[in-house]
Parts: structure tokens; C-alpha cells; sequence
């Protein structure tokens, strides 16, 4: 159910709800892949949302590494009710209407907005420009030239407190993020929802093993690539009962 859209400078806001939860939706291009959904009051990637919640622990802390405009950040805000959500975002058309998101949904108090406007790999860098189309703003990927966007490790966005879930997606570099994880998979193995690219699928099994990691779901949206929903293997056969429960 949505109510008659209002305008607020660039933006078009949008009333949506999601079972019992009501959401906001700041819009400034309805044509773009996920903003065309946030458009007609609805969050993006439905099925994902409802696998990530099932398998979110009560009162978590919600990773969102490649938040885009906050769809993910927002659900772990408004219907998981994370006690914090730590959205991480280097495309600065996209983070300003996830910072547009948080204020008009009232979630600041929840939601650590520090790394908008940071990269995430294996190590730190700088120097990174991001390529993006203008009608699929999540589909932007970084690249090691050309630009000011500085790149920082996912451990150092995720400092001492722990995580207990991370999402991540950033169109090709979820190797290299993983890589810039490893303090805090060993210290707090979260459960993660990672997309997977085709051509990095022999890597990313790899990586499952080596860590001792293993899929509790899948979920195949487009041709090209597939989301994985991960759990540490210690803890996968009380996670296996807790989600198909």
C-alpha cells in the first residue's frame, strides 16, 4: 500500500509498508533498477530480505557493504530492528539518498553513516574513481584510477565491536573484500550474504573451504552471477534448524 507521493527538493518521497513496518523511500530517478521499486512504496530484492532476516540474530549488527541508496539498511533498520547498521558506500549519487533514507525514516540514532563515501577491499588505498550507469546505480564498480574515493579494509569499518551478520555486494571485488575481513570472520564468524560472480566461482568455493564456511541458501536473480547466504560451520547445524524452521 503506498499514499500519494510528496517532493522534498530533488527528491520524490514515497510511503510504503512492509508487514507491520512502515518505510520511507527518497526517489530522484524512478527508473533506476532499485529505485523503481522503492518508487511504488517497496523494498528491492524481496526474497533476499526475507533470507537474511531469517537467518539475522535479534539485536544484531548489521554490516551493509555496498549499500547503494540503503535498501538493505533500511530493512535491517526498520524491520530487523538491528541495535546498529554500518552502510558502507563510495558512489556519492547513491549515498546521498541513503543519507536522505536514514533522516526521513528517523533511524539515525541506529545508523553509523561514517564510511559513506568509502571504498572496501583488501587493503587500504586510494586513488579509486567508480563507474556507474545512470539507470542501475548499483551496478557501479570501482576502479584503481582516476579518482579521490579512498578504499579501506572491511576490518577496519567493522572496528571492535562485533558483527553479526555482513552483506556484501559490490560487483566483482567480494574477493577482495573478503580479504580485507579476515580479523573479523576469525574473531566473530558472521553469518554473510555475498553475490558471487560467475567468473569468481571456483575462488569463492575455495575461500568456503579454506575458512570452514558454508551456504545455508542460494538465491539466482540475474543470468550472471548468484547470492549466497553463509554461515560458519561450527555453527551451521543450530543455523540450519533456526532457518527452516
Amino acid at each position: 500500500m503506498t499514499e500519494t507521493p510528496d517532493t522534498f527538493g530533488p527528491y520524490t518521497i514515497v510511503r510504503g509498508q512492509y508487514g507491520r513496518h512502515p518505510v520511507v523511500f527518497a526517489v530522484d530517478h524512478p527508473e533506476d533498477v532499485i529505485q523503481r521499486h522503492h518508487a511504488q512504496g517497496r523494498f528491492y530484492e524481496r526474497p533476499e530480505l526475507a533470507m537474511i532476516r531469517k537467518a539475522f540474530p535479534a539485536n544484531g549488527r548489521f554490516i551493509d557493504i555496498g549499500a547503494n541508496v540503503g535498501n538493505h539498511t533500511l530493512f535491517a533498520a526498520l524491520v530487523m530492528n538491528a541495535r546498529e547498521v554500518v552502510p558502507v558506500e563510495p558512489n556519492a549519487r547513491a549515498y546521498n539518498i541513503l543519507r536522505a533514507n536514514i533522516l526521513i525514516n528517523a533511524v539515525e540514532d541506529r545508523v553509523d553513516a561514517a564510511w559513506l563515501g568509502f571504498g572496501v577491499g583488501a587493503e587500504a588505498a586510494g586513488g579509486f574513481s567508480l563507474r556507474a550507469p545512470k539507470s542501475n546505480l548499483g551496478a557501479g564498480r570501482m576502479v584503481p584510477e582516476g579518482g579521490n574515493i579512498p578504499v579501506i579494509t572491511g576490518d577496519h569499518v567493522v572496528g571492535d565491536a562485533p558483527a553479526d551478520f555482513i552483506k556484501i555486494d559490490t560487483e566483482g571485488m567480494e574477493m577482495a573484500v573478503l580479504a580485507g575481513l579476515e580479523t573479523t570472520i576469525a574473531r566473530d564468524r558472521p553469518a554473510m550474504f555475498i553475490e558471487s560472480d560467475d567468473d569468481e566461482r571456483e575462488a569463492f568455493l575455495a575461500w568456503l573451504e579454506a575458512h570452514a564456511y558454508v551456504i545455508l541458501d542460494t538465491y539466482k536473480r540475474y543470468k550472471v552471477g548468484e547470492n549466497f547466504l553463509l554461515v560458519a560451520e561450527e555453527k551451521s547445524k543450530e543455523a540450519a534448524r533456526a532457518y527452516h524452521a
